[in-house]
């Protein structure tokens, strides 16, 4: 499925998107699918889900904030998540130069990191306007990057209050970290599930991403599915948080 939706075409989720979007339902979870199988359409349905369901009943004015690296970015994303909502939800972007969104006009802000963080500390901000934050390229969070600054800053909401009152944290990623040794890529699922709260780590199989009609964008695209459906062993469960 591609990424250019127009207003009329219909939205059907392939069959591993769909499983996976009920799978991760309001947990906090990554998303690891490879470039081009569809990885922000698995976000936009999330999110859609999650307004629709907040809208009757459910508290007033909780937003989604969709964090994407690059400026260019932020315009692409924003035209998938209108399209795949058939522009029911209203949808801001913020990068750093342009004025700052009216709160009260959208439901869904696509931002860079470094501008939202000046926009929040502008606005005096508090993350209970959220009750959605989705990363793309969430292996970002892992360097030094303003990802990480928001991911500790939530952390630390985490672990002040109860987890139900913290935003829902969704990751999405090709490739989720630099490293190469099996110990060393364990150890860094092992922070980044910690840090983002993360209790569900889901991927398509070989098998339904084939199924599913998935083409790989380039010669030399793969398809990778390392991890399993588990986070890393030492993350405490849903339970113990």
């Amino acid at each position: 499925m591609s990424n250019n939706l127009s207003a009329t075409e219909p939205r059907a989720l392939r069959v591993y998107q769909q499983r996976i979007v009920e799978a991760v339902g309001s947990s906090n979870a990554i998303v690891k699918m490879p470039t081009g199988s569809g990885k922000t359409i698995v976000a936009a349905e999330l999110l859609r889900r999650r307004h629709e369901n907040a809208k009757s009943p459910g508290p007033p004015n909780q937003k989604t904030l969709f964090l994407v690296p690059t400026c260019e970015l932020v315009e692409q994303q924003a035209r998938v998540v209108e399209s795949w909502t058939a522009h029911t939800i209203a949808v801001a972007r913020f990068t750093g130069g342009m004025s700052d969104p009216v709160l009260a006009a959208f439901e869904v802000l696509v931002a860079t990191p470094q501008a939202f963080l000046g926009l929040k500390q502008r606005c005096h901000w508090s993350w209970d306007l959220f009750h959605m934050v989705i990363y793309d390229e969430v292996h970002h969070v892992l360097k030094d990057h303003p990802y990480r600054k928001i991911a500790l800053d939530l952390l630390v909401l985490r672990n002040e209050h109860s987890t139900e009152e913290a935003p829902q944290m969704l990751g999405l990623s090709a490739s989720l970290t630099y490293g190469v040794i099996e110990e060393e890529i364990r150890k860094t699922l092992l922070k980044l599930c910690r840090e983002l709260g993360i209790v569900k780590m889901m991927t398509p199989n070989e098998q339904e991403l084939i199924e599913g009609g998935y083409i790989p964008q380039k010669r030399d695209d793969n398809i990778e599915v390392e991890i399993s459906s588990e986070v890393p062993e030492g993350v405490p469960s849903a339970i113990e948080r």
